[in-house]
């Protein structure tokens, strides 16, 4: 009996055990709603702008202000305006909602409103019968669209708009929401016989200078939730002020995303904490949940323009740059498409909107990942949570481990070789969002490389990358906030359309460098590829051998026909059964078939593989493909013999050549020996080649007026001659202080259009400060046969004073020049928005025959917000007479607002590190300090902060752009130097350093500046003590970084630890460290002022220079122009903090405003 109650007793035990290890995990942190969860689901939205603004003027507007227009101003061209289009169109398209903008900040609404007579009943359409909700409400019942609505708050003519004013606008506000969601416009539900509005906008825009208005957000959402329960609230976040109710509560379920591009920036974490009137979006501890929604327009404008006709945003960038930037990182995308004043959709847009559809239905119809195919993973919770569930198909299962684990690694074996290109992952959100870092990996031919990695994945993330033969995939989570919950893994091979190509635009010839070799061709019949080295533990095979001849630079493929191949040894039935594998395999155009010799037994190395030609060839290179489905089976070192006719012996031609065992492309290699190295490898443009000999030549053609040299500079490199037709043309220095790759060397843009011949000539000499005179080269960009030329931009990144009035720019053409040609340039928004940064402007820009360089201006709009920095974008479109766009069509315009503190002084809106600091708080910073700065800073404590993170603004470092200064961490030391003795500080860490130069609240791999320390560290008790201890680091600030101030993060994370998320990493038993550097313009020949107290613009509207600062009774100012002449002189009575100096004669050019007093005397530039 005793024996039997154990028994029952150890089955209660393990029963409960089972049971523990299947329950599913609790919920952690906010939740979506069903409104959000719909969305999520459905993520493609369309926006609709068509109302005033698409009247007013001769093209339309953007921003009404507060111009009042009689409501006759709307009056479509062609009668009743076509919503069956547009909603036909969107269907087809792949969006499943539509939101309509049926009142405009300028306060006309679109349908017949009782509240207000400036409504559509009031213009000429319809004869004063229309009504737009109605219509598109129809229309979205005919074509199964859902039915969303936009509502301007900022009503420019309702006289009770502004808290100051009679009436109550709230009231007015009210009784507008209660017309269009009371039930007569929607979406009808045929289940419940009711109309449905899904969205609702309540954009929070108002112009300058309106009157306050304070909006009762708490009563709209309410009267949302009363009359449309499942509408989903958009708003702008300051609706959650003071919020601290329940989650089931919280106003605000979607927002802005922050920028008018339509993407948005890792980590999306889709909570959002509120802390009285402070309410903090994308914040992994958020106790709300709430969705950015990513907003973007397919053409520059939200309203239509004929002038904009052109100015579509192409397939390629509505992939790349808006679908994968927004719908791929987990958030819906609001795309705008806007009718013309026929009310339709242009021909241009529908074009666009179904390549965009086709792309994405083509792209997602046939996931390449299926149940059966064997799934793995290294910790599962158990029953009902297994690893295969990502496959299932079924949203509600997914893949974890137990509670407190939050790595893991899963994997998807496919079982073949699979082509995909996009990858597509699934977080469980239903039970909060969870992982802060990600990776995914995939096989390829037996080698693992990584796809693509990541912080968070919320609803899904996918990855767009190259086309690979995928035969794994692997996802491991590196980091996240509770026990990961993954539901789907997914794969696909995307639309020919979208199908990633390379980084060179279409057009442009691209050539390798290794067949730049001025080669020397040789009159063979025949040749011997002897095998003299393999790697250890691989075996020799070969795939396709291919063979060329190089002249002027360009390789020359010689056909194969006639052409037979023997070997020493070929492998009989080399693998279960296979097919035999001889020489006359790597003749037949076939990568699946192999060369190799035999290997049951294995045959001793050299072995060879004898070409016979049938004829004479001219034959200069040869190309090696080894097999694709294995790893450094290749041969590593082998030498070539030729004979120059068919009875010959065989004659040494190349002796100890060697190609790259983990290469599994073509490598290629001269037949005899060279003056040259290949690179193979070399950097992610191209293989290069470095110079064996002083004599070295490199040779290629060029048609056209136009090629680039791209190569290398380094501490190690020499002088090199550019030769043109047999003239040399300039002398090249490649010495630079640092290694730098895919440098432009030398470029030129004034050949004719004839053919030349470019020779590249090693010269043995250098200057003094480089340790040798040999030179690399890398690619040679030229353009195709038939481009007569391309256009760039000169700039990718320029900069504008809000108060600038214009912002001018340049473009570039390229290629012979002989003929006229013109290219399009068009403005769209950053963060920036039309109307409010800058003024809206699409203009054709004419170059005659002989012009490379044309400017052109944007109008830069001035106000008085403190609204911080705002950028937006100049694109070059639609170049004509068969000329391209180049490789830099694109300049990002940043705005310095002149308004409040837009230099982010107290580093706001960083992520901030978390993590653990060490158990005995003795690994801290003791000290950082700065030497050669502007302004140096100095950071010193005696114990350990009482947090892991210490975002230090006491003191800051100022460094102008293109400086270098000095950063010194020394570590609290808790012993000596020890390979004995542990002492628990840094010295078990690592180090990394951080910059974000272009001020975007992120850190890019490109903005890291230094690690220190080897992960693990070679003795377990030095550590890394003598790399992290005392760190001197010299920092290059960026002629390029923006002028504000950025946090120079440091981090110490346990040495034996990948740093998983980059600086927004949690450490363990470490530091993280924010530093202020404020970042100036770099100094004039003038001398600065330590303090600046004065600042002074020219204002070229009014043709005044506005000076502000105190100033002083006597105060002095001196306009003097660039000849250092005196134009205009003044000085001040009484003490004042402006003074405005009128010049209305003032020529164009550079000022300095010479401002002094009994005090001090500053100087400033200002540009006329």
């Amino acid at each position: 009996m005793k024996r039997i109650t154990v028994l029952l007793a150890l089955c209660l035990i393990f029963s409960g055990l089972v049971q523990s290890q299947t329950t599913a995990p609790a919920s952690f942190g906010p939740t979506p709603n069903s409104r959000q969860m719909k969305y999520l689901r459905s993520p493609m939205a369309a926006f609709i702008h068509f109302g005033m603004n698409t009247f007013a003027g001769s093209d339309g507007i953007e921003w009404g202000n507060d111009v009042k227009r009689p409501a006759s101003t709307f009056n479509p061209a062609k009668g009743k305006v076509d919503t069956d289009q547009w909603v036909r169109l969107l269907k087809k398209a792949g969006f499943t909602r539509v939101i309509i903008t049926l009142k405009h900040h300028d306060g006309f609404c679109t349908w017949p409103t009782k509240i207000t007579d400036y409504n559509i009943s009031k213009s000429p359409y319809m004869s004063g019968n229309g009504d737009l909700a109605k219509e598109l409400s129809e229309s979205c019942d005919k074509y199964g669209l859902d039915m969303g609505i936009y509502l301007s708050p900022w009503d420019a003519w309702e006289p009770t708009y502004g808290d100051s004013t009679p009436g109550d606008y709230n009231d007015f506000y009210d009784g507008q929401l209660r017309e269009l969601l009371g039930g007569a416009y929607g979406r009808l539900n045929t289940e419940t016989g009711k109309r449905e509005i899904v969205e609702i906008w309540l954009d929070g825009a108002t112009g300058d200078g309106v009157a306050h208005q304070t909006y009762d957000f708490a009563r709209y959402v309410s009267t949302v939730r009363e009359l449309q329960p499942n509408c989903l609230t958009w708003m702008t976040l300051g609706a959650a002020q003071n919020y601290s109710g329940p989650e089931a509560g919280f106003p605000v379920d979607a927002f802005w995303v922050g920028n008018e591009k339509g993407y948005v920036n890792d980590p999306v974490w889709m909570k959002v904490a509120v802390n009285g009137t402070s309410v903090s979006q994308y914040n992994m501890n958020g106790k709300y949940m709430s969705i950015p929604e990513a907003d973007v327009s397919i053409r520059p404008g939200w309203f239509y323009h004929t002038s904009q006709d052109g100015s579509v945003k192409t397939l390629d960038y509505l992939i790349n740059s808006i679908y994968f930037r927004s719908v791929g990182m987990g958030i819906p995308l609001l795309l705008n498409v806007p009718p013309n004043r026929e009310g339709k959709f242009h021909a241009n847009d529908s074009v666009a909107l179904m390549k965009f559809g086709t792309a994405i239905s083509n792209t997602f119809q046939t996931n390449l990942l299926t149940p059966q195919m064997s799934v793995s993973a290294g910790a599962v919770r158990g029953a009902g949570f297994e690893a295969a569930n990502v496959l299932d198909g079924n949203y509600d299962t997914y893949w974890t481990m137990t509670d407190g684990q939050t790595t893991g690694t899963i994997t998807v074996d496919l079982g073949k070789d699979v082509e995909m290109d996009v990858i597509r992952l699934q977080e469980y959100i239903p039970l909060g969002q969870r992982i802060s870092g990600w990776k995914v990996e995939v096989e390829v031919y037996g080698s693992w490389k990584e796809f693509g990695s990541g912080q968070t994945i919320g609803y899904q993330r996918m990855i767009k990358g190259a086309l690979l033969p995928v035969r794994k995939i692997r996802l491991t989570i590196t980091s996240a906030l509770a026990v990961p919950l993954v539901n789907s893994i997914e794969a696909y091979r995307s639309d020919a359309s979208i199908t990633s190509v390379g980084p060179v635009p279409a057009g442009i010839n691209s050539t390798d460098a290794s067949a730049l070799q001025s080669l020397k061709s040789k009159k063979v019949s025949k040749l011997k590829f002897e095998i003299l080295e393999i790697p250890s533990g691989h075996w020799p095979t070969l795939a396709e051998m291919q063979f060329y001849n190089s002249l002027n630079g360009t390789r020359e493929e010689i056909s194969r026909n006639g052409f037979t191949a023997t070997a020493t040894s070929e492998a009989k039935q080399a693998v279960n059964g296979e097919p035999d594998c001889p020489a006359s395999n790597t003749l037949d155009n076939s990568i699946s078939t192999i060369w190799q010799p035999e290997w049951k037994p294995k045959v001793s190395m050299p072995q060879s593989l004898m070409y016979n030609f049938g004829k004479q060839i001219d034959l200069s290179e040869i190309s090696y493909l080894p097999r694709q489905t294995s790893d450094q089976d290749i041969a590593t070192k082998f030498n070539i013999y030729t004979a120059e006719n068919v009875g010959d012996p065989y004659t040494l031609s190349l002796s100890g050549g060697t190609f790259i065992a983990t290469q599994k492309t073509a490598q290629f290699t001269p037949i005899a020996s060279s003056d040259w190295t290949v690179l193979q490898n070399y950097s992610n443009t191209a293989t290069a080649i470095q110079s064996k000999t002083n004599t070295a030549v490199a040779q290629f053609g060029v048609q056209g007026g136009w090629f680039r040299l791209l190569g290398s500079k380094s501490p190690s490199t020499g002088i090199l001659e550019v030769w043109i037709d047999g003239v040399k043309s300039a002398d090249v220095d490649t010495y630079a202080a640092s290694l730098a790759k895919d440098v432009v060397l030398y470029e030129t843009n004034s050949l004719s259009a004839d053919n030349h011949v470019v020779m590249i000539k090693a010269t043995g000499t250098k200057n003094n400060s480089s340790t040798d005179s040999k030179i690399i080269l890398q690619n040679v960009f030229k353009l195709e046969n038939g481009v007569k030329g391309m256009f760039e931009m000169s700039k990718a990144f320029d900069e504008s004073r809000e108060d600038a009035g214009t912002f001018t720019f340049e473009i570039r053409r390229y290629g012979s020049r002989s003929e006229p040609a013109s290219v399009t340039f068009i403005t769209t928004p950053g963060t920036g928005g039309h109307g409010k940064t800058y003024q809206d402007k699409t203009e054709v820009i004419q170059f005659a025959a002989g012009e490379s360089v044309k400017t052109a201006t944007v109008n830069i709009l001035e106000n008085s917000l403190a609204e911080g920095n705002k950028d937006f974008y100049i694109e070059l479109n639609n170049p004509t007479n068969n000329h391209i766009p180049g490789f830099n069509t694109v300049t990002r315009v940043l705005v310095y607002d002149n308004d409040g503190d837009a230099s982010n002084s107290n580093l706001n809106g960083y992520c901030a590190p978390g993590g653990t600091q060490h158990s005995g708080k003795k690994a801290f910073l003791e000290s950082a300090t700065t030497t050669g700065a502007k302004k140096n800073f100095n950071y010193n404590v005696t114990s350990s902060p009482a947090s892991v993170y210490v975002k230090y603004l006491d003191d800051f470092i100022e460094a102008e752009r293109g400086s270098t200064f000095t950063l010194n961490l020394k570590a609290f030391q808790a012993g000596e130097r020890s390979t004995a003795t542990v002492y628990q500080d840094f010295r078990y860490n690592k180090a990394y350093i951080y910059a974000d130069w272009n001020a975007d609240l992120t850190f890019t791999a490109d903005e890291k500046i230094a690690e220190f320390g080897q992960q693990p560290p070679s003795n377990n008790v030095l550590g890394n003590y003598d790399e992290v201890m005392n760190i001197t680091q010299s920092i290059s600030v960026p002629s390029t970084a923006i002028l504000q101030s950025i946090p120079v993060r440091v981090l110490y994370h346990n040495a034996w630890n990948a740093l998983p998320n980059g600086a927004c990493s949690n450490v363990t038993d470490g530091m993280a460290y924010d530093f202020k550097l404020n970042v100036v313009m770099a100094s004039t020949g003038i001398k600065q002022q330590k303090e600046n107290l004065f600042n002074a613009y020219y204002n070229p509207f009014s043709k005044k220079i506005i000076c502000s600062g105190d100033f002083s009774v006597n105060t002095k100012f001196d306009v003097i122009n660039s000849n250092g002449v005196l134009v205009k002189t003044q000085s001040v009575a009484r003490q004042q903090n402006e003074v405005i100096i009128s010049v209305p004669n003032l020529s164009k050019g550079c000022y300095l405003v010479l401002i002094r007093n009994s005090k001090t005397s500053e100087i400033k530039k200002i540009i006329a």
